[in-house]
């Protein structure tokens, strides 16, 4: 990564975020209707194995497509699974359910940026 110009560097820092805006109407409307539950757990696991691949990747054209497909999978995990537990968390938990939630995508989001 060092090794490569800055626009290249660049690409790869947007092919999440240009993953993201692409999924982020089909996934939600998808969701509707197969169930909350199967697409969450399904962008979960996808989520897990892509990690994993871009772990173990050298090479910077498919490090670009597996960066995008796993921003093809953050509405999954962050639209529909907010709304999730959301429906399935006692009210009065509610408040300290999601202050979980965004911390632990803060610190996502922080590793994510000293990696790339």
């Amino acid at each position: 990564m060092l090794c490569l110009p800055f626009t290249d560097v660049g690409v790869l820092r947007n092919a999440f975020f240009m993953g993201a805006v692409f999924t982020s109407l089909p996934i939600p409307f998808i969701s509707d209707l197969y169930g909350r539950k199967m697409v969450f757990e399904a962008t979960l696991v996808l989520t897990i194995i892509i990690l994993f691949v871009i772990y173990l990747m050298t090479d910077y054209d498919w490090s670009l497509f597996l960066v995008g497909a796993l921003g093809a999978t953050f509405p999954g995990r962050v639209i529909v699974g907010r709304l999730f537990y959301i429906e399935y968390t006692n009210p009065s938990k509610l408040d300290f359910i999601m202050m979980i939630n965004f911390f632990m995508d803060s610190i996502a989001t922080f590793f994510i940026a000293i990696y790339f």
